[in-house]
């Protein structure tokens, strides 16, 4: 008999309870409340999959399938991944769009010598809820979006966040406004909403009709949730609990549909992490009318972030100028360019902080020397924030840390406001880091349970044991010294093996030397192993030592770590300042490179630019070629300027550059960017709408 229909065993509860192995019952017993997820069964170095899960395996990551014996349910699929290669294979997992369950063992060999260990899943792994460095990339955000359909209204509550760097943010959109800000932000995974009061808040659905076009959501990884009513004003109250600061809006009369999207976010993250919630940031209230508004079809035609034709960086407006030396000040590059100001004051701030940095060379030397050497705190101080910062990401968080003095300096001498001075005056920083420094070592291994990450001087019993095994090495080599000298037996030699523990070895030439008092422990090909009281002593003891060793320095990694979590807030907002840092840089020194001029901002409907150049076409032609050229538009102040353009030409003529180039202007001067040109005057817009034919594919 086989079976590969999970869903019988689990609903023939008689053949569970009796007829299977014990594995197979604690395995049925633990998927029955995952079934919406690959279950990645722990069994010793391997995490196993059984059922459709374990074919959905071999067919997704190429991998072997193979049997199992399951007792009286007869034999059912299996296939198994080595612990060691899970981030090569969770990737692929999450790219065809499977959740996947963590289960681990819950205790070890010396805990529970018979019998089956105890499992159960520690963490569920979404497209949207991934926290390892490893399968993310450095310059993206990973958000996680829940989408939810004011009842009877065009209206939907949107929020978002990006759990590795804390960032939480919500609105209310109309139906156009949700269609622009999902191609905005590209979340890794939707969460879409409906109500019933029926079901349990979170239980989820397969995905039906919904209220968003298909050709929208086809590019995301959704999933369909179904809640019950939400009470806002008992949300209010969760959410203060659960952000380190109250949110600046929560009123049922604002936004009560995002305040429930806000709401099922937080539920399916506590669901999906189990003990390893992140820390967040305040939880904050945007408006989408605060800022230059840009339809799908024109965020693709621009080319902004990627090229239409290959989806590839190369060729993009981010390419073009992208001068940042941080994940973080990539991706805070990415917000400003996808998201331009419409304050004018705000603009200008930006603007003034980059002629700064353009009139003072020596500020961007010293950045461009600095930042380099930082590392991603975002997402460094997040893993702080729930308890899963290896060694190596703290010591990363100490070396990035120990880089501030020098930014305080650049910090310091600045005009503008558009940096918080203040938060790189934390002198608790400067303890942080010597804390770190006198406590790991510089290099410390990956893994947390196997010693080497603390430094001598920290702990005296750990210094106590440290010396026992430092000193028990030397003690065997005077031991087989002396056992040769003892035995005559010149070739002994004395070793250990993790399976038998320490051993004199003795070859078989020399087998009739071998003195009464040795205990024979293992036979060799070519020889035997033995043991005596005296080693098996010394063997006890330094076995004694180096379990109390690695304990000991997990317990102060744990208290290390513990001690980081009170400065998580103070360390993001330096990690904020710092991507600003990295981004205002990066503008003033694509300014400076290309000869881009500061636009002259204004709040009339003048766009007037001379010698305007295609920031992007420019760069792909050899350098002087590009021809320069004008608009002159207004219905204000500019005496027989026109209000409005008709372009025509013949294919090819550059139509559609043309009018690129001069979208692109005006998003890089909202954004804070200088521009390329001799001289632009931009009154503020609010809307950009292109539909263009052609890409600037020249």
């Amino acid at each position: 008999m086989e079976t590969t229909d999970i869903k019988m065993c689990l609903n023939t509860e008689d053949v569970i309870l009796e007829d299977t192995t014990p594995m197979v019952k604690q395995y049925l017993d633990i998927k029955k409340n995952y079934m919406d997820a690959v279950l990645l069964y722990r069994m010793g170095d391997f995490y196993e999959t059984f059922f459709q899960d374990a074919i959905t395996l071999s067919q997704d990551l190429e991998i072997t399938l193979t049997k199992r014996d399951g007792g009286k349910i007869g034999k059912f699929p299996l296939a198994g991944i080595p612990i060691k290669s899970i981030d090569n294979y969770l990737p692929k997992l999450i790219e065809k769009g499977h959740k996947v369950a963590i289960c681990e063992q819950l205790e070890d060999s010396a805990s529970n010598s018979k019998g089956l260990f105890k499992r159960d899943v520690v963490k569920i792994i979404t497209a949207g809820t991934i926290m390892d460095s490893a399968l993310l990339s450095g310059g993206t955000n990973n958000y996680l979006l829940a989408l939810n359909k004011t009842k009877n209204k065009d209206e939907y509550g949107i929020a978002y966040t990006d759990i590795t760097t804390g960032e939480f943010k919500f609105t209310q959109a109309t139906y156009e406004q949700t269609i622009a800000e999902l191609a905005r932000i590209k979340p890794a995974e939707v969460l879409v909403l409906t109500l019933n009061e029926k079901v349990l808040p979170f239980h989820v659905v397969q995905p039906q009709e919904m209220d968003l076009p298909a050709e929208i959501l086809q590019n995301y990884n959704c999933t369909k949730l179904e809640y019950k009513s939400f009470d806002v004003d008992k949300g209010v109250s969760y959410f203060k609990k659960v952000f380190n600061r109250p949110p600046e809006v929560y009123t049922k009369n604002n936004c009560p549909s995002a305040i429930i999207a806000v709401g099922v976010i937080l539920e399916y993250i506590i669901e999906t992490q189990k003990n390893f919630i992140p820390v967040f940031n305040s939880l904050e209230y945007y408006e989408i009318s605060d800022f230059l508004a840009m339809d799908i079809s024109t965020r693709r035609n621009l080319e902004i972030l990627e090229t239409t034709r290959e989806k590839q960086k190369v060729g993009s407006l981010l390419w073009a100028i992208k001068r940042t030396n941080t994940g973080m000040g990539e991706r805070l590059l990415k917000k400003w360019l996808t998201q331009p100001l419409k304050n004018i004051n705000e603009i200008e701030e930006r603007h003034e902080t980059v002629q700064e940095f353009i009139d003072n060379s020596e500020y961007r030397t010293k950045l461009a020397a600095v930042l380099p050497n930082v590392a991603d705190i975002e997402r460094l101080v997040t893993r702080v924030s729930n308890n899963s910062a290896s060694p190596r990401d703290i010591v990363g968080l100490k070396n990035s840390l120990a880089c501030l003095p020098e930014l305080k300096k650049i910090v310091k001498k600045l005009k503008s406001n558009c940096i918080e001075k203040e938060v790189f005056e934390n002198e608790k920083i400067k303890d942080i880091v010597e804390i770190i420094n006198k406590t790991l070592v510089d290099d410390p291994p990956i893994l947390i349970k196997e010693g080497g990450l603390i430094k001598d001087n920290v702990n005296e019993s750990l210094d106590y044991y440290r010396n026992l095994k430092i000193n028990g090495d030397e003690w065997l080599k005077k031991f087989e010294e002396k056992e040769k000298e003892k035995t005559g037996i010149k070739f002994l030699k004395v070793g250990y093996s993790r399976v038998f523990g320490y051993f004199i070895e003795v070859s078989n030439s020399n087998k009739d030397m071998v003195p009464p008092n040795y205990v024979r422990r293992q036979t060799l090909t070519n020889g035997e192993r033995f043991i005596t009281d005296e080693l098996k002593h010394h063997e006890d003891e330094i076995l004694s030592a180096t379990s109390k060793m690695i304990e000991m320095e997990y317990n102060i990694f744990c208290q290390l770590r513990e001690y980081l979590r009170e400065f998580v807030e103070p360390i993001r907002k330096i990690a904020e300042n710092i991507a600003k840092l990295d981004v205002l840089y990066s503008f003033a020194q694509i300014s400076v490179e290309s000869g881009y001029v500061r636009p002259i901002m204004t709040t009339s409907k003048d766009l007037v630019i001379k010698n305007g150049r295609h920031a992007v076409v420019e760069r792909l032609i050899p350098m002087g070629q590009y021809v320069s050229n004008d608009l002159t538009l207004s219905s204000e102040s500019l005496a027989n300027a026109p209000q409005f353009m008709i372009l025509t030409g013949p294919n090819m003529a550059g139509k559609s550059t043309y009018m690129r180039q001069n979208a692109l202007l005006i998003i890089l001067a909202q954004a804070g960017c200088f521009v390329p040109a001799d001289y632009a005057k931009i009154g503020v817009v609010d809307k950009i709408f292109t539909r263009v034919g052609s890409v600037d594919d020249l």
